[in-house]
């Protein structure tokens, strides 16, 4: 199954609080199952961009809290 997560924070980006870790450690497990797991967050620096760790992908979306 393909699987988006959405979230302010994770662990491979912005990291204030509990969710980070509930987010990247459920993502994580998700994968191990077999599942494709996209998690979709907010750039650390930057304009954003796509990496994978681990098996999952983690999309880095820019924003703008100005609006």
């Amino acid at each position: 199954m393909k699987i988006a997560m959405f979230s302010w924070e994770a662990l491979h980006g912005w990291a204030v609080g509990g969710v980070a870790a509930h987010v990247t450690e459920l993502a994580a497990a998700l994968q191990r199952k077999g599942h494709e797991v996209h998690v979709f967050t907010r750039p650390t620096y930057g304009s954003g961009g796509v990496f994978c760790h681990d098996g999952v992908w983690y999309h880095y979306c820019p924003h703008n809290l100005n609006r």
